[in-house]
């Protein structure tokens, strides 16, 4: 399999789940709408050499839309002055099928599932290195003791404070207890800050003095304003330092026993005997159409910022470089805007470390969405494919296989076609893409232009067959989710006819439409359809 200009765009954390394109009468130049109970609206926001800087807008209703599903993370870390990078970070963007699904089923998972930390280390690397290789797994066992085998949402939501003081906890017991067998003992320490983002929720916890802050925008007032998801942990909160004076500790020069910042940590053993705790505030947040991106960062950054001089920081960043460069892919300019954001901190007078978490709930560019049929939706989503081939112009084809066997090692097209065959009777189609293109209409001969929509269709056959590793990993490594594929894959049967044959019955409707074809990987298309 060939990952080179393949039409059928791999299954990532950006795919809408059960999304219909809307009429074709409806067309207004964009490349396709999805039909939603609350549209989301374009505001201008800015204009660049004479580009207009729009943002996705809407009311904070959850729909099915072109951002419903979309989500991006990018890091970037700095050294700063110290001598070593004590600061550790982990991004999960499809949490279901990297994580959870190895260890049980996902059942109310309808959209995002992902999980982001940041860990600032003091005193040494090893706090934060220990949370950064235990804390998700440890959060999944905690997790699995409260929602069994079968991951129910309802159930994980309603134990989810629960679920995050237990890892908290058992993580900062099994830290302290590596700690004190060291030689010498470790006296590293650690913040922590977790987002874990549940469908159209956001669950953020923390301890210490890393913050999350959500950009969002407010229709009312056509402004961006700045919403901070976490507590910080000094001692010099009221709350904060009467527990640690009751606990038999003090506060000297806004520290705990006039050494540490922060009030709660992981580690810092020496610490918890004066009132240091490690149990985390935890939040809740659903996300509307109006929130942008989430940033998590370390105190680095925020000794150098305020909330929403990061967020303008970052929107001025995007504006100046899509100025410059409009064909750079989102995660390669979201990447610049991260690593600039540490640097500027870096030249503003930061000697800390910087490391910075942005995580983006839309496309800022343009995307042609992807209209997912599957079992659940195909009475609904099917006949939409069927009238958007009738009206199309050309018609692009993808499949995605369980295995292509060793046909492609064959040296003539006769030992190729015999090894092919063979390989069909055995492999299986996982996934079909279509993609269909209709030229839009226009008085400029020079400027043609076509909408296009695409069409990933799911399906799983019904009798046993052949996976080869090498396809698996290929897939695996670009996001394609099989979890979802066994549970919302289309059963059909391979040698049948008719409606247990989808691929061989949306082909005869495609040749009957008389519409142009074009293939990626033809040769294997048509012998397995």
């Amino acid at each position: 399999m060939n990952s080179n200009d393949s039409i059928s765009q791999k299954r990532k954390s950006n795919t809408p789940i059960f999304s219909l394109y809307g009429s074709d009468d409806e067309d207004d130049g964009g490349n396709g709408s999805f039909i939603s109970d609350s549209e989301p609206k374009r505001v201008k926001a800015d204009e660049v050499d004479g580009k207009t800087v729009t943002f996705f807008v809407g009311s904070n209703t959850s729909v099915e839309s072109l951002t419903a599903n979309f989500l991006l993370s990018v890091c970037a870390a700095r050294k700063g002055e110290r001598e070593e990078m004590q600061d550790r970070h982990v991004l999960i963007d499809s949490f279901q099928s990297q994580m959870m699904g190895n260890l049980m089923e996902t059942q109310g998972v309808k959209g995002r599932f992902a999980f982001y930390a940041l860990f600032d280390g003091h005193a040494g690397e090893h706090a934060a290195e220990y949370c950064a290789k235990n804390f998700v797994l440890k959060f999944v066992d905690v997790s699995k003791k409260y929602v069994n085998q079968y991951f129910d949402v309802t159930l994980f939501e309603k134990f989810i404070k629960k679920i995050f003081i237990e890892t908290y906890k058992s993580i900062d017991d099994d830290f302290l207890t590596l700690a004190k067998k060291s030689k010498p003992t470790l006296r590293d320490g650690t913040t922590s800050t977790t987002i874990l983002i549940l469908n159209e929720s956001i669950f953020c916890s923390n301890i210490g003095d890393s913050k999350a802050v959500i950009c969002r925008y407010k229709p009312d007032k056509k402004e961006i304003m700045s919403l901070q998801l976490t507590v910080d942990h000094s001692p010099m909160i009221f709350e904060e330092r009467m527990r640690i004076q009751k606990a038999g500790g003090s506060v000297k020069d806004g520290r705990v026993m006039g050494i540490l910042e922060i009030s709660r940590s992981i580690g810092d053993g020496q610490m918890k005997s004066h009132g240091v705790i490690c149990t985390p505030d935890i939040k809740k947040l659903t996300i509307g159409l109006n929130d942008i991106f989430l940033i998590l960062a370390c105190d680095g950054l925020w000794k150098s910022f305020t909330s929403d001089s990061a967020i303008n920081f970052i929107l001025d960043c995007f504006k100046r470089r899509i100025s410059l460069n409009s064909n750079e892919d989102e995660t390669s300019l979201w990447s610049y805007i991260c690593d600039e954001i540490c640097a500027d901190a870096i030249r503003r007078g930061c000697g800390d470390n910087v490391s910075v978490i942005i995580v983006l709930f839309m496309a800022f560019k343009s995307k042609i969405p992807i209209a997912e049929i599957n079992r659940e939706n195909i009475g609904i989503v099917w006949p939409q494919l069927l009238n958007s081939i009738q009206q199309a112009d050309i018609v692009a084809i993808d499949l995605e296989f369980s295995g292509l066997g060793d046909a492609s090692n064959k040296q003539s097209f006769s030992d190729r076609y015999k090894a092919a065959k063979e390989t069909v009777k055995t492999r299986t189609i996982l996934s079909m893409g279509i993609a269909t293109f209709k030229r839009k209409q226009s008085n400029n001969s020079r400027n043609i232009s076509y909408k296009c929509k695409i069409f990933d269709i799911l399906s799983l056959e019904s009798k046993p067959f052949v996976a080869d590793p090498e396809a698996f990993v290929f897939l695996s490594s670009h996001g394609f989710d099989f979890n979802r594929l066994f549970s919302h894959g289309i059963r059909y049967t391979k040698s049948a006819n008719g409606r247990e044959n989808i691929f061989k019955s949306l082909f005869e409707e495609i040749l009957a439409s008389g519409v142009s074809l074009a293939f990626h990987n033809g040769f294997n298309v048509i012998l397995f359809i």
